[in-house]
């Protein structure tokens, strides 16, 4: 039989969920997080004005695949580039981890 201290030292050296979980997020901290970067360019590959869409567009509100730009188009994919980064980044957190 176990005296009180022996199984109260016992206790303290078993993991506890908390020891655990600790465990594991500094694991996964120590990973490299790739979520950033690949939501990052690949928004912003999308987001080009005149790649796939251009708001607004020369002749029209939207036009597509045109390969043109201009100064308003810029301004409203940087606006929608900063927006949809955030949402993805923040709100949802997205995160990749490679390593």
């Amino acid at each position: 039989m176990q005296s009180h201290n022996q199984s109260h030292y016992l206790n303290h050296l078993q993991p506890t969920n908390t020891h655990v979980l600790f465990h594991l997020t500094t694991h996964i901290k120590m990973s490299s997080d790739w979520g950033p970067v690949v939501v990052s360019v690949v928004l912003f590959v999308l987001l080009t004005p005149g790649l796939l869409f251009q708001v607004p567009g020369r002749s029209r509100c939207v036009e597509f695949g045109n390969f043109q730009t201009s100064a308003a188009a810029i301004l409203i994919h940087s606006l929608l580039y900063f927006g949809l980064v955030c949402v993805f980044l923040i709100a949802i957190r997205v995160h990749f981890y490679a390593g």
